[in-house]
Protein backbone atom coordinates (compact mmCIF):
# COMPACT_ATOMS: atom_id res chain seq x y z
CA UNK A 1 0.00 0.00 0.00
CA UNK A 2 0.92 3.46 -0.96
CA UNK A 3 2.56 5.64 2.05
CA UNK A 4 0.98 9.04 2.00
CA UNK A 5 3.36 11.48 3.96
CA UNK A 6 3.89 15.40 3.62
CA UNK A 7 6.35 16.08 1.01
CA UNK A 8 9.69 17.58 1.78
CA UNK A 9 12.07 19.67 -1.32
CA UNK A 10 13.30 16.64 -2.07
CA UNK A 11 10.01 15.58 -3.51
CA UNK A 12 9.80 18.63 -6.02
CA UNK A 13 11.77 17.49 -8.96
CA UNK A 14 8.89 14.09 -8.70
CA UNK A 15 6.20 16.30 -8.19
CA UNK A 16 7.02 18.61 -11.22
CA UNK A 17 7.21 15.46 -13.15
CA UNK A 18 4.01 13.81 -12.20
CA UNK A 19 2.77 17.39 -13.21
CA UNK A 20 3.72 17.41 -16.49
CA UNK A 21 3.01 13.95 -17.18
CA UNK A 22 -0.80 14.22 -16.12
CA UNK A 23 -1.37 17.36 -17.70
CA UNK A 24 -0.44 15.67 -21.18
CA UNK A 25 -3.00 12.56 -20.01
CA UNK A 26 -5.64 14.70 -19.16
CA UNK A 27 -6.01 18.00 -20.63
CA UNK A 28 -4.56 16.97 -24.44
CA UNK A 29 -8.59 17.06 -26.07
CA UNK A 30 -9.34 17.66 -30.19
CA UNK A 31 -12.90 19.09 -29.21
CA UNK A 32 -11.06 21.95 -27.51
CA UNK A 33 -8.16 22.32 -30.12
CA UNK A 34 -5.88 21.78 -26.74
CA UNK A 35 -2.61 19.91 -28.26
CA UNK A 36 0.14 18.30 -26.61
CA UNK A 37 2.43 21.01 -27.99
CA UNK A 38 -0.01 23.45 -26.25
CA UNK A 39 1.13 21.95 -22.65
CA UNK A 40 4.51 21.20 -23.67
CA UNK A 41 4.87 25.18 -23.99
CA UNK A 42 4.50 24.82 -20.30
CA UNK A 43 7.61 25.71 -18.53
CA UNK A 44 7.22 22.63 -15.94
CA UNK A 45 11.34 23.38 -14.32
CA UNK A 46 9.62 27.05 -13.69
CA UNK A 47 7.66 25.87 -11.38
CA UNK A 48 9.71 24.58 -8.78
CA UNK A 49 9.96 27.82 -6.66
CA UNK A 50 6.47 27.91 -5.97
CA UNK A 51 5.99 24.12 -5.09
CA UNK A 52 9.57 24.65 -2.49
CA UNK A 53 7.35 27.78 -1.24
CA UNK A 54 3.80 25.82 -1.04
CA UNK A 55 5.93 23.08 1.12
CA UNK A 56 7.43 24.98 3.67
CA UNK A 57 4.48 27.28 3.71
CA UNK A 58 2.23 26.63 7.35
CA UNK A 59 -0.61 27.95 4.42
CA UNK A 60 -0.41 24.85 2.41
CA UNK A 61 -0.53 21.30 2.93
CA UNK A 62 1.26 19.14 0.01
CA UNK A 63 0.95 15.77 0.47
CA UNK A 64 2.88 12.75 -1.42
CA UNK A 65 2.01 8.97 -2.17
CA UNK A 66 5.48 6.93 -2.21
CA UNK A 67 5.12 3.80 -3.49
CA UNK A 68 8.89 1.63 -2.44
CA UNK A 69 10.22 5.06 -1.86
CA UNK A 70 8.82 6.39 -5.83
CA UNK A 71 6.57 8.95 -5.74
CA UNK A 72 3.45 8.76 -7.79
CA UNK A 73 1.49 10.84 -6.39
CA UNK A 74 0.46 13.83 -4.88
CA UNK A 75 -2.19 16.57 -3.72
CA UNK A 76 -1.80 19.99 -2.05
CA UNK A 77 -4.58 22.24 -0.28
CA UNK A 78 -4.63 25.78 -0.07
CA UNK A 79 -4.90 27.16 3.09
CA UNK A 80 -4.67 30.67 2.39
CA UNK A 81 -8.20 31.82 2.22
CA UNK A 82 -11.05 29.79 1.95
CA UNK A 83 -9.16 25.66 2.00
CA UNK A 84 -8.67 25.16 -2.03
CA UNK A 85 -7.87 21.75 -3.31
CA UNK A 86 -5.27 23.41 -5.68
CA UNK A 87 -3.95 19.89 -7.21
CA UNK A 88 -4.57 16.47 -7.36
CA UNK A 89 -2.57 14.32 -9.54
CA UNK A 90 -1.73 10.16 -9.75
CA UNK A 91 0.36 8.70 -12.52
CA UNK A 92 -1.87 7.20 -14.77
CA UNK A 93 -0.29 3.53 -13.91
CA UNK A 94 -1.40 3.76 -10.86
CA UNK A 95 -4.72 5.34 -10.78
CA UNK A 96 -7.58 2.96 -9.88
CA UNK A 97 -6.00 1.66 -6.96
CA UNK A 98 -7.32 3.84 -4.18
CA UNK A 99 -4.31 6.64 -4.05
CA UNK A 100 -6.41 9.38 -4.94
CA UNK A 101 -8.91 8.80 -3.12
CA UNK A 102 -6.38 8.29 0.03
CA UNK A 103 -5.25 11.40 -1.16
CA UNK A 104 -8.37 13.24 -1.10
CA UNK A 105 -9.77 12.23 2.31
CA UNK A 106 -6.35 13.16 3.94
CA UNK A 107 -6.58 16.42 2.73
CA UNK A 108 -10.25 17.22 3.55
CA UNK A 109 -9.71 15.84 6.80
CA UNK A 110 -11.50 17.78 9.52
CA UNK A 111 -12.62 20.70 7.02
CA UNK A 112 -15.93 21.86 6.70
CA UNK A 113 -16.27 22.48 3.31
CA UNK A 114 -13.73 22.46 0.01
CA UNK A 115 -13.65 23.95 -3.30
CA UNK A 116 -11.77 23.40 -6.35
CA UNK A 117 -11.52 23.75 -9.69
CA UNK A 118 -11.20 21.18 -13.12
CA UNK A 119 -11.18 21.06 -16.49
CA UNK A 120 -14.64 21.22 -17.79
CA UNK A 121 -14.27 18.29 -19.89
CA UNK A 122 -12.19 16.32 -17.71
CA UNK A 123 -15.45 13.83 -17.02
CA UNK A 124 -13.43 11.28 -14.96
CA UNK A 125 -11.59 13.47 -12.31
CA UNK A 126 -15.83 15.44 -12.13
CA UNK A 127 -16.82 12.14 -11.63
CA UNK A 128 -14.57 10.88 -8.79
CA UNK A 129 -14.92 14.31 -7.18
CA UNK A 130 -18.93 13.80 -7.20
CA UNK A 131 -18.64 10.32 -5.77
CA UNK A 132 -16.95 11.86 -2.62
CA UNK A 133 -19.98 14.24 -2.51
CA UNK A 134 -18.80 17.54 -4.22
CA UNK A 135 -20.93 19.20 -6.67
CA UNK A 136 -20.73 21.63 -9.26
CA UNK A 137 -21.35 25.56 -8.12
CA UNK A 138 -21.92 27.34 -12.05
CA UNK A 139 -18.97 29.51 -11.77
CA UNK A 140 -16.82 28.88 -14.84
CA UNK A 141 -13.27 30.19 -15.59
CA UNK A 142 -10.23 29.33 -17.95
CA UNK A 143 -6.55 28.60 -17.47
CA UNK A 144 -4.50 30.28 -19.91
CA UNK A 145 -1.70 28.58 -21.44
CA UNK A 146 1.78 30.00 -22.60
CA UNK A 147 0.68 29.17 -26.10
CA UNK A 148 -2.78 31.64 -25.89
CA UNK A 149 -4.91 29.18 -25.67
CA UNK A 150 -6.94 28.19 -22.77
CA UNK A 151 -8.49 25.15 -20.96
CA UNK A 152 -12.08 26.00 -19.63
CA UNK A 153 -12.72 24.75 -16.19
CA UNK A 154 -15.91 24.93 -13.66
CA UNK A 155 -15.59 25.20 -9.39
CA UNK A 156 -17.23 22.49 -7.25
CA UNK A 157 -17.92 22.41 -3.91
CA UNK A 158 -17.69 19.78 -1.29
CA UNK A 159 -19.59 20.98 2.48
CA UNK A 160 -19.45 18.42 4.89
CA UNK A 161 -23.11 17.09 5.67
CA UNK A 162 -24.48 18.87 3.19
CA UNK A 163 -26.04 16.14 0.79
CA UNK A 164 -26.88 14.19 3.86
CA UNK A 165 -28.59 16.89 5.78
CA UNK A 166 -32.28 16.96 6.88
CA UNK A 167 -32.54 20.56 5.93
CA UNK A 168 -31.41 20.30 2.49
CA UNK A 169 -34.21 18.35 -0.05
CA UNK A 170 -32.87 16.58 -2.96
CA UNK A 171 -35.56 16.60 -6.57
CA UNK A 172 -34.98 14.91 -9.97
CA UNK A 173 -35.56 16.82 -12.85
CA UNK A 174 -38.90 16.46 -13.75
CA UNK A 175 -40.08 17.27 -9.63
CA UNK A 176 -37.84 20.37 -10.46
CA UNK A 177 -39.34 21.31 -13.53
CA UNK A 178 -42.83 21.05 -12.15
CA UNK A 179 -42.04 23.09 -8.90
CA UNK A 180 -39.84 25.92 -11.27
CA UNK A 181 -42.17 26.01 -13.75
CA UNK A 182 -38.90 25.73 -16.01
CA UNK A 183 -38.75 23.38 -19.03
CA UNK A 184 -36.60 19.71 -18.08
CA UNK A 185 -34.53 20.60 -21.45
CA UNK A 186 -33.79 23.56 -20.34
CA UNK A 187 -32.83 22.47 -17.11
CA UNK A 188 -31.06 19.81 -18.56
CA UNK A 189 -28.94 22.48 -20.67
CA UNK A 190 -28.58 24.95 -17.95
CA UNK A 191 -26.87 21.41 -16.05
CA UNK A 192 -24.34 20.74 -19.07
CA UNK A 193 -23.06 24.08 -19.29
CA UNK A 194 -22.60 24.50 -15.56
CA UNK A 195 -25.09 27.16 -14.36
CA UNK A 196 -27.16 25.07 -12.03
CA UNK A 197 -25.06 22.78 -9.58
CA UNK A 198 -26.22 19.42 -8.98
CA UNK A 199 -25.52 15.69 -7.53
CA UNK A 200 -24.56 12.34 -9.21
CA UNK A 201 -23.30 9.37 -7.49
CA UNK A 202 -21.86 7.97 -10.05
CA UNK A 203 -22.50 8.19 -14.29
CA UNK A 204 -24.97 6.18 -14.83
CA UNK A 205 -27.40 7.67 -11.57
CA UNK A 206 -29.52 10.70 -12.16
CA UNK A 207 -29.17 14.41 -11.24
CA UNK A 208 -30.45 15.13 -8.46
CA UNK A 209 -31.09 19.28 -7.39
CA UNK A 210 -30.54 21.31 -3.87
CA UNK A 211 -34.43 22.48 -4.20
CA UNK A 212 -33.99 26.06 -2.81
CA UNK A 213 -30.64 26.60 -4.45
CA UNK A 214 -31.72 25.53 -7.66
CA UNK A 215 -35.16 27.46 -7.26
CA UNK A 216 -32.62 30.19 -6.82
CA UNK A 217 -30.73 29.87 -9.54
CA UNK A 218 -33.05 29.56 -11.58
CA UNK A 219 -34.72 32.89 -10.51
CA UNK A 220 -31.38 34.86 -11.28
CA UNK A 221 -30.79 32.95 -14.22
CA UNK A 222 -34.76 34.20 -15.40
CA UNK A 223 -33.96 37.97 -14.20
CA UNK A 224 -30.30 38.21 -16.28
CA UNK A 225 -32.31 36.79 -19.10
CA UNK A 226 -35.10 39.45 -18.90
CA UNK A 227 -32.62 42.05 -18.22
CA UNK A 228 -30.94 40.79 -21.86
CA UNK A 229 -27.88 39.08 -20.73
CA UNK A 230 -26.94 36.60 -22.69
CA UNK A 231 -25.75 33.06 -21.38
CA UNK A 232 -22.28 33.98 -21.76
CA UNK A 233 -23.06 37.17 -19.54
CA UNK A 234 -25.01 34.89 -17.22
CA UNK A 235 -22.37 32.71 -16.72
CA UNK A 236 -19.81 35.37 -15.88
CA UNK A 237 -22.41 36.64 -13.44
CA UNK A 238 -23.61 33.45 -11.46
Amino acid sequence: MAEIRNATPGDIDDIVLIQAKTWMDSYASEEHGITKDDLRSIDWNAKAPGWRHMIMSPDYEVLVAAEDSTIVAFATLDNTAEPKLDSLYVLSEYQGNEIGSRLLRSVMNGLQSVALQVASYNAKAIGFYEKFGFVRTGIRSSYILPSGKSIPTIEMLHKKGEASSDSVKLVGRKELSSISGERESTIKWYSEIGLLPFHQDDNRKRRRYDLDRSLEALKRIRDFKVQGDSIEEVKKKL
